[in-house]
Protein backbone atom coordinates (compact mmCIF):
# COMPACT_ATOMS: atom_id res chain seq x y z
CA UNK A 1 0.00 0.00 0.00
CA UNK A 2 1.60 3.82 -0.57
CA UNK A 3 2.16 6.02 1.49
CA UNK A 4 -0.86 7.78 0.03
CA UNK A 5 -3.27 4.83 0.08
CA UNK A 6 -2.33 4.92 4.20
CA UNK A 7 -2.62 8.30 5.26
CA UNK A 8 -6.03 7.99 3.49
CA UNK A 9 -6.55 4.93 5.36
CA UNK A 10 -6.34 6.54 8.64
CA UNK A 11 -7.81 9.58 7.66
CA UNK A 12 -11.03 7.52 6.80
CA UNK A 13 -11.23 5.47 9.95
CA UNK A 14 -11.62 9.25 11.56
CA UNK A 15 -14.42 10.82 9.50
CA UNK A 16 -16.30 7.39 8.68
CA UNK A 17 -16.02 5.41 11.50
CA UNK A 18 -15.01 7.49 14.65
CA UNK A 19 -16.89 10.56 13.86
CA UNK A 20 -20.15 9.26 11.70
CA UNK A 21 -20.52 5.81 13.35
CA UNK A 22 -19.86 3.56 10.37
CA UNK A 23 -19.34 0.31 12.14
CA UNK A 24 -19.81 -1.93 8.90
CA UNK A 25 -16.59 0.37 7.34
CA UNK A 26 -14.50 -0.84 10.66
CA UNK A 27 -15.04 -4.11 9.90
CA UNK A 28 -14.03 -3.48 6.13
CA UNK A 29 -10.83 -1.39 7.47
CA UNK A 30 -9.85 -3.45 10.63
CA UNK A 31 -8.82 -6.54 9.88
CA UNK A 32 -9.65 -9.71 11.95
CA UNK A 33 -6.38 -9.21 13.07
CA UNK A 34 -6.42 -5.80 14.32
CA UNK A 35 -4.94 -4.65 17.53
CA UNK A 36 -5.30 -0.99 19.38
CA UNK A 37 -3.39 -0.16 22.39
CA UNK A 38 -4.84 2.24 24.39
CA UNK A 39 -4.09 4.18 27.55
CA UNK A 40 -6.38 3.42 30.22
CA UNK A 41 -7.01 -0.20 28.99
CA UNK A 42 -6.12 -3.08 31.11
CA UNK A 43 -4.78 -4.66 27.96
CA UNK A 44 -4.62 -4.73 23.92
CA UNK A 45 -8.29 -4.38 22.42
CA UNK A 46 -9.24 -6.66 19.54
CA UNK A 47 -11.58 -5.33 16.65
CA UNK A 48 -14.52 -6.22 18.03
CA UNK A 49 -13.84 -4.94 21.55
CA UNK A 50 -12.58 -1.62 19.95
CA UNK A 51 -16.21 -1.21 17.90
CA UNK A 52 -17.73 -1.68 21.41
CA UNK A 53 -15.51 1.03 23.28
CA UNK A 54 -16.54 3.09 20.51
CA UNK A 55 -20.52 2.44 20.32
CA UNK A 56 -20.61 2.84 24.21
CA UNK A 57 -18.42 6.46 23.60
CA UNK A 58 -20.80 7.45 21.31
CA UNK A 59 -23.70 7.06 23.32
CA UNK A 60 -21.76 9.40 26.55
CA UNK A 61 -20.57 12.01 23.74
CA UNK A 62 -23.37 11.77 20.66
CA UNK A 63 -21.83 15.13 19.18
CA UNK A 64 -18.16 13.46 19.80
CA UNK A 65 -15.84 15.25 16.30
CA UNK A 66 -12.49 14.35 16.03
CA UNK A 67 -10.42 16.30 13.22
CA UNK A 68 -7.60 15.61 11.64
CA UNK A 69 -5.51 18.08 12.03
CA UNK A 70 -2.07 16.06 10.70
CA UNK A 71 -1.02 13.04 8.96
CA UNK A 72 2.35 12.06 8.69
CA UNK A 73 3.26 8.94 6.82
CA UNK A 74 6.26 7.20 6.07
CA UNK A 75 6.45 3.63 4.89
CA UNK A 76 3.58 1.79 6.47
CA UNK A 77 4.01 3.59 9.85
CA UNK A 78 1.45 6.72 10.05
CA UNK A 79 1.07 9.39 13.07
CA UNK A 80 -2.26 11.14 13.35
CA UNK A 81 -2.77 14.75 15.14
CA UNK A 82 -6.32 14.48 16.00
CA UNK A 83 -8.49 17.15 17.95
CA UNK A 84 -11.65 15.64 19.84
CA UNK A 85 -14.53 17.55 20.87
CA UNK A 86 -17.72 17.05 21.99
CA UNK A 87 -20.49 16.99 25.19
CA UNK A 88 -20.74 14.30 27.73
CA UNK A 89 -24.56 13.75 27.61
CA UNK A 90 -24.80 10.08 28.94
CA UNK A 91 -22.65 7.95 31.40
CA UNK A 92 -19.73 6.48 30.54
CA UNK A 93 -17.27 4.43 31.81
CA UNK A 94 -15.65 6.14 35.10
CA UNK A 95 -17.97 9.04 34.20
CA UNK A 96 -21.24 8.13 35.54
CA UNK A 97 -22.96 11.33 35.37
CA UNK A 98 -22.88 14.33 32.05
CA UNK A 99 -20.54 17.13 32.65
CA UNK A 100 -19.97 19.55 30.26
CA UNK A 101 -18.38 19.96 27.07
CA UNK A 102 -14.97 18.46 27.32
CA UNK A 103 -12.37 17.73 24.07
CA UNK A 104 -8.98 16.12 24.17
CA UNK A 105 -5.94 16.54 21.45
CA UNK A 106 -3.52 14.37 20.88
CA UNK A 107 -1.53 11.78 18.63
CA UNK A 108 -2.25 8.25 17.37
CA UNK A 109 0.69 6.19 15.73
CA UNK A 110 -0.75 3.58 13.38
CA UNK A 111 1.11 0.98 11.60
CA UNK A 112 -0.96 -0.84 8.51
CA UNK A 113 0.74 -4.26 8.40
CA UNK A 114 -0.09 -5.24 4.51
CA UNK A 115 1.45 -9.21 3.83
CA UNK A 116 0.78 -10.03 6.89
CA UNK A 117 -2.96 -10.40 7.94
CA UNK A 118 -5.14 -13.08 6.49
CA UNK A 119 -7.45 -10.67 5.55
CA UNK A 120 -7.80 -9.47 2.04
CA UNK A 121 -7.25 -5.55 3.59
CA UNK A 122 -4.80 -4.22 5.58
CA UNK A 123 -4.32 -4.63 9.07
CA UNK A 124 -4.45 -1.60 11.08
CA UNK A 125 -2.55 -1.01 14.29
CA UNK A 126 -3.66 1.61 16.78
CA UNK A 127 -1.86 3.38 19.79
CA UNK A 128 -3.90 6.31 21.53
Amino acid sequence: MSTEANKGLYSRWFEEVVNQGNMALADELLAPDYVLHFPGMPGPVDREAHKQLLMAFRTGFPDWHESVDEVIAEGDKVVIRVTGTGTHQQGFKAFPQPTAACGRRGWVSAGSRTGASPSPGPSMMLWG
